[in-house]
């Protein structure tokens, strides 16, 4: 299994524990500071939230192949995640990487909750209590910070999440290089862009697209990045 999966997966780990400890976030006055959690990698496709009764301790994993099977294009239309993005429309309905990998926590962190709440029941487990607690946190912007803390720190691991999956193009060459004022085009949402580089940094561009009267920026990684004709 790659390094870069086992990376993503002790990334999920220690922000789904930074959420236990973040004294911002509040759950029908529950007390989250004092839970027992624990936050562990799996091997395998099993992402879940176990409650260990005789040691009154929540376990969240994380398992590899599912981080794995979120890259791939053919095998992420298969997950809940997924599906409750696009039907619930978090995140504004878009699936990136870093959506499909933060709206993972987000998943597990309410099921804690629900299981805390006394709202998990056998045969009914994704009930209305369920959805409750994941549209707060959507709502509540506690989603999209978790999303911020994952892209950030997989940056700092050298990782790029910050993708639609579904649209990614066939990849230029890592070490193609830009300069600033080179016109450049680019794939979004099966969409083909076209604008002037004005910054160049190491794994991105940012660059200026004109629409209409208006001109906008964005942020291209260098490896979707195509000089235009």
């Amino acid at each position: 299994m790659s390094v870069k999966y086992q990376q993503i997966a002790q990334i999920l780990c220690t922000i789904t524990n930074q959420l236990i400890a973040d004294e911002s976030i509040q759950f029908n006055d529950l007390s989250l500071q004092k839970v027992k959690l624990k936050s562990r990698v799996g091997s395998g496709l099993s992402t879940y939230c176990r409650h260990e009764l005789k040691k009154n301790t929540f376990t969240i994993t994380y398992g590899k192949k599912m981080i794995k099977s979120k890259f791939n294009q053919n095998e992420v239309k298969h997950w809940l995640t997924y599906r409750e993005i696009i039907k619930r429309h978090y995140y504004n309905g878009e699936i990136s990487v870093a959506n499909l990998l933060a709206h993972t926590i987000c998943h597990e962190f309410s099921h804690l909750i629900q299981q805390l709440s006394g709202w998990h029941k056998r045969g009914s487990i994704h009930n209305h209590q369920y959805y409750k607690i994941l549209d707060y946190m959507h709502d509540a912007k506690i989603a999209e910070n978790i999303k911020a803390r994952l892209v950030a720190q997989c940056l700092k691991s050298g990782i790029d999440i910050e993708y639609d999956i579904l649209t990614r193009p066939q990849l230029a060459p890592a070490n193609k290089t830009f300069i600033i004022n080179d016109t450049i085009s680019f794939e979004h949402k099966q969409k083909t862009y076209t604008g002037k580089v004005v910054k160049v940094n190491r794994k991105t561009l940012i660059v200026s697209v004109k629409k209409l009267f208006k001109y906008s920026s964005w942020k291209v990684p260098k490896q979707l990045a195509k000089n235009a004709c």
